[in-house]
Order: structure tokens, then C-alpha cells, then sequence
């Protein structure tokens, strides 16, 4: 499958070259999906690289910025502040985070429709961070790097006891469970530089009880 490999950082971490998939004719793409979704369902994470266009990054980080802000303090961990702004559906940031493929691969992911989609943008200054935590609600969570400091902002990741060190480039993305992973993001190092993510949290739909 020549669009996803498995590289180390300080744990196993599946990493797919995204465009690559594009250059696949079906039925091999399809496949390739299929493997990738099982192998998230496993690994609970995977590092989409190149998922934008390095081309598009300044357009989206405008969007991104462009939104109604807010300081966020995190829950019981008051000494962890970022900026959390909202992003628009139907805008060029959020078209090309549910694009037909990642949709694809998220419902195959889920073996369930995408029922919610929530979208916003995190920015982190120099001093911030986010520590260890799991999300409240949400299936999947795709997070997409659209820039990165020289110095900290780094994402962590527990995986299989292990800590794993995702030090994701602008344009790479993150396909994760964020409600069963625990994972953080250490603080922000670099003066005058900031960590800037755009985000969308999809809920699958509710399995409908048995009578």
C-alpha cells in the first residue's frame, strides 16, 4: 500500500502520505481506505502528512484567525489558557476538512454514518499549552497543523503505555479518538510564534436502541 507507512517517533505512530491516495484508481483506493480505517480503529490515531496544499495554508490560516475568538481556561487546569476561534461550515477551511476522501475514511472508520460536525481553530501564544486530557464527546477528531513554532507546541500522544512525540508540520493533519486517547500539547516555546490548529470533532450516528 504505497500511501501509508510506519515510521518512529518515540512510540509507533501510523503516518499516511495523503495525496498519494489521489493517484490510486479504484479499486485499490478503495482498499487502501479500508486498511487505513481499520488500522485507525486499532491504533486510535494517524498522521495524515501533506493533507493541505502548502499552496492553500495561508488562505486557510486567515479563515482560521478570521472567526469570532475567545480565551479558553481549561477545565481544572487553570494555568492552561489558549485562544479558541469559531470557523464557518461551508467556508474554504472547513470544505477541505470534510472533503468526499476524509469523510470516507471516517465513516469507514466508525462503520456508522457522521450524524454532528463542529468545527474551530486553537491558538496557542508563546507561554501556552494544553496538558494531559480526553475529550468529553465525539468520535473522530481531525486536526489540522497550520503553523508550528520552532520550539514546543509539540503534540503528545499515549500510546500503548508509550508517550509518542507527533511533531506535525504545517499542512500535516491528525485523524485520532480523542475521547479514549490521552493525549496534550506542550507549551509553546518560541517567542512571537504561535501554534495555530483547525479542528473538526465528527460524531457518528446514535445506534438506535433494540426494543
Amino acid at each position: 500500500m504505497a500511501a501509508l507507512h510506519r515510521v518512529s517517533t518515540d512510540g509507533p505512530v501510523p503516518v499516511v502520505v495523503w495525496p498519494e491516495l489521489f493517484e490510486l484508481a479504484d479499486p485499490a483506493r478503495t482498499k487502501c481506505v479500508d486498511q487505513i480505517a481499520r488500522m485507525l480503529c486499532d491504533e486510535r490515531l494517524i498522521v495524515l502528512q501533506h493533507f493541505a496544499d502548502h499552496c492553500l495554508l495561508p488562505d486557510l490560516k486567515s479563515e482560521a484567525l478570521a472567526g469570532r475568538s475567545f480565551r479558553v481556561t481549561a477545565t481544572e487546569r487553570e494555568d492552561e489558557v489558549w485562544s479558541e476561534h469559531q470557523i464557518e461550515p461551508g467556508g474554504h477551511l472547513w470544505t477541505a476538512m470534510t472533503s468526499p476522501m476524509t469523510e470516507n475514511l471516517i465513516v469507514c472508520a466508525l462503520e456508522r454514518p457522521i450524524f454532528i460536525r463542529r468545527g474551530w481553530a486553537n491558538v496557542y501564544e508563546c507561554g501556552e499549552k494544553n496538558g494531559w486530557h480526553r475529550d468529553g464527546e465525539g468520535d473522530l477528531q481531525l486536526v489540522l497543523c497550520l503553523e508550528q513554532p520552532t520550539s514546543g507546541g509539540i503534540f503528545l500522544a499515549s500510546l500503548r503505555g508509550c508517550v509518542a512525540e507527533i511533531n506535525l508540520r504545517a499542512g500535516d493533519a491528525l485523524l485520532f479518538d480523542a475521547t479514549r486517547l490521552s493525549h496534550a500539547t506542550t507549551r509553546v516555546k518560541a517567542t512571537n510564534q504561535r501554534r495555530i490548529t483547525s479542528v473538526i470533532r465528527f460524531y457518528a450516528l446514535p445506534v438506535p436502541l433494540q426494543e
